[in-house]
């Protein structure tokens, strides 16, 4: 299953985030592996936070053969053995443009996300990392830091603020990739996190995925906790909210199986950018 970490307080932000206007059909949790587009195809939180200088788990790896400002803990192998198994022919997959919007953000949490996205996504598979800078005051915008991380990172900033969505699709008008895949800039990516996602939208180019969402601890930031594979969906007060693991939805689900999803968070997701704009766009 492809993985990544959110930062714990962000969760419960995104469940105020509407979810994509797609058919229930099409939203889909990737395979939680933890086993031209036509040609591919056929071939939050708004204020700073403290990062806890939480001591460092000696049985998890620290990667450190990155750029000193990118380094990160990987987090501990805990998936599906099926998921560690699971070989991908990463050569017919196209590659993505990894868009973030940010505001009043921490800068070493966004640094530690590029960092697991460089160590955690195959070169061929990631054009470009762009971060939106939703006018941020200076003091925020770290945009010369953020540039220096990298030279697949790159920064636009926004003169006037326009909110997350709108920067959102901002983002997508500022990067050419055919896949397209929004994050929030408070997450690790895991090992083998993108590489199930374009699995299925190979499928189908009209599919929206999201990856299983685990969880960083707020109190601890190098610490990684897997959640399980939860759906998501709303409740009668039209509030988005993890119903809980997939198994007790459909006991016929197994590992590294994909599912559908009622409705996704709207903060993590991929989708072919044609799809995109012909979808509504965000």
């Amino acid at each position: 299953m492809g993985r990544l970490a959110l930062l714990s307080a962000a969760v419960v932000a995104l469940a105020a985030i509407a979810a994509a206007p797609v058919a229930a059909s099409a939203v889909e949790r990737a395979p939680t592996c933890e086993d031209s587009e036509a040609a591919l195809l056929q071939t939050q939180l708004r204020a700073p936070l403290a990062v806890a200088a939480a001591a460092v788990d000696p049985a998890v790896k620290m990667v450190t053969d990155l750029n000193p400002d990118l380094w990160f803990q990987m987090p501990q192998e805990r998936r599906s053995q099926k998921c560690v198994n699971r070989r991908y022919d990463i050569s017919k997959m196209p590659a993505v443009a990894v868009i973030i919007p940010y505001l009043h953000e921490n800068v070493t949490l966004m640094q530690r996300l590029v960092g697991s996205l460089i160590a955690n996504t195959p070169e061929s598979l990631l054009q470009e990392i762009l971060f939106v800078d939703d006018a941020n005051e200076a003091t925020t915008s770290y945009a010369d830091i953020l540039r220096r991380l990298h030279p697949k990172v790159k920064v636009h900033s926004n003169a006037e603020r326009q909110g997350l969505t709108k920067a959102k699709v901002t983002g997508t008008e500022h990067t050419t990739a055919p896949v397209i895949v929004f994050m929030e800039p408070h997450c690790i990516a895991n090992k083998q996190w993108v590489e199930p996602l374009l699995e299925r939208l190979l499928q189908s180019r009209k599919r929206v995925v999201v990856p299983a969402i685990d969880d960083l601890d707020e109190d601890n930031t190098n610490r990684y906790v897997y959640l399980g594979n939860l759906w998501g969906g709303f409740g009668l007060n039209l509030e988005f909210k993890w119903g809980g693991d997939i198994g007790g939805r459909n006991r016929t689900w197994q590992q590294p199986e994909p599912y559908p999803m009622p409705a996704l968070s709207g903060g993590i997701l991929a989708m072919w950018r044609g799809w995109g704009g012909e979808s509504g766009r965000y």
